[in-house]
């Protein structure tokens, strides 16, 4: 797909017997030779989109060496009024006359220097330009906040979506979702990493209840990520589609490219109705992600000191431990522990079921002996926590507020903001599914 803002114009898939002739036109500024180039890479036939999504399929053959000639075309004029067949044919005609053009050698270097390898394909259109230019100048603090958060979550992320055999750079969802915010939480109640609403997590087998909620670990919820996203690929057979279902659902996805006959995510997003502006963004958004996160020094974030990679062991606890009074008896900082285990809602393990406690530190069986001989009267907990450790879902009404929940559940306003990481009533919106006790009845 010819795009008139992309800086080198277009690619052009030209179909031989055995071989794939993809025709370069560039009237870009800056290159020594004006008339396109035919490039005979051996391979199988796939469908060009845009120039950015070529760059990330044929870079790889370039550099290991596949391209086997480049062809000049001379007289092809003004490129943007190229008959391609005429070009394929002049091609083959001219094959026992192939030289290599220098330009070449300066195209893969650009290449090379404006995009980075990925395993996801990438694009070019006006909204990722938009976004680059957004995220490099009034959103540049924004930008570099997510940058500096990154680097303790994504070796892990990586590890996770490698063992799923899916492509590692999907991880940057995560970072237009939240930001790598454990606690990020949306209006209608998305929460953690990777903004799962309660049913998506509760069937990705993610736990959410008074103690706990795996919605905000950087595990958990990125195992069960990588699952939705798998399985919203094989829906589709496209990481774009994929991408955009996960942002507004694969049935709202499926709908629009029905009813309005549209066969790719490009299509839906040059559509006027077929889907919300949010979705219309979300890609262009992503790969804006992917392209400055893999080359911060390019895009002025060279200077920016990010944090460091988790370093941690894991105890297995079977009952409720007190975060601070770990912190204290071992010398651990207090806010670091929070960071290792964000799913914990009260900054104390549950006391039922088996929590895998993770610690910065080796000396796990010395910990382990020391939880293992904690008096439950160590732990502070009142009739009321103990009464709401069992939780389900209540749908907000129109009218409700915070004080008229809590009371018809016998619950603090207090304890239902915790429970619903609520900062204040202004969060609670009709429609919006909240966490409430299920000890009673409403």
């Amino acid at each position: 797909m010819s795009d008139p803002k992309s800086p080198c114009g277009r690619w052009t898939p030209l179909i031989a017997p055995g071989l794939m002739l993809l025709t370069l036109l560039f009237p870009c500024t800056g290159w020594a030779d004006d008339d396109p180039v035919a490039l005979i890479i051996a391979g199988e036939t796939h469908t060009q989109r845009s120039p950015h999504t070529d760059v990330v399929t044929i870079l790889p053959l370039l550099q290991q060496g596949h391209v086997q000639e480049a062809i000049p075309i001379t007289g092809a004029g003004d490129s943007s009024q190229c008959d391609t067949s005429e070009i394929a044919q002049t091609a083959v005609a001219q094959e026992a006359h192939l030289t290599a053009l220098p330009a070449l050698n300066r195209l893969l270097a650009d290449l090379i220097e404006r995009d980075p390898t990925s395993d996801v394909p990438l694009a070019s259109h006006p909204l990722v330009d938009s976004y680059i230019e957004y995220f490099t100048g009034r959103g540049r603090w924004i930008f570099g906040n997510w940058l500096a958060r990154a680097g303790q979550y994504i070796p892990r992320m990586r590890e996770i979506f490698r063992d799923e055999q899916l492509p590692e750079d999907l991880i940057y969802v995560a970072m237009i979702e939240s930001g790598f915010v454990s606690k990020a939480l949306s209006p209608v109640g998305a929460s953690g990493f990777w903004q799962f609403m309660h049913k998506t997590a509760r069937a990705y087998g993610l736990r959410i209840d008074h103690w706990v909620d795996e919605r905000r670990d950087f595990e958990y919820a990125t195992r069960a990520a990588a699952k939705e996203l798998k399985t919203l690929y094989r829906r589709f057979g496209d990481w774009h589609l994929a991408l955009a279902s996960y942002n507004a659902g694969q049935g709202r996805i499926s709908r629009a490219m029905n009813t309005h006959g549209i066969e790719n995510y490009w299509g839906l997003v040059a559509h006027p109705v077929a889907v919300s502006e949010e979705t219309r963004h979300y890609v262009p958004k992503f790969i804006a992600a992917v392209l400055i996160a893999k080359q911060p020094e390019r895009y002025g974030f060279g200077e920016l000191v990010c944090t460091q990679p988790f370093t941690y062991s894991t105890v297995a606890v079977r009952q409720a431990v007190s975060l601070e009074s770990l912190a204290r008896r071992f010398n651990f900082d207090l806010a670091q522990l929070r960071l290792l285990n964000p799913a914990l809602t009260r900054d104390i393990t549950p006391p039922d079921g088996t929590f895998e406690l993770r610690i910065p530190s080796n000396n796990t069986e010395e910990i382990k002996q020391w939880v293992e001989n904690q008096p439950p009267s160590k732990i502070k907990q009142s009739k009321q926590t103990t009464r709401i450790a069992r939780n389900k879902s209540y749908k907000v009404r129109s009218g409700d507020t915070l004080t008229a929940i809590a009371r018809k559940f016998s619950i603090t306003v207090k304890d239902l903001q915790k429970l619903n990481a609520l900062s204040s009533a202004r969060n609670l919106r009709a429609g919006q599914r909240i966490m409430v006790p299920s000890a009673n009845k409403g």
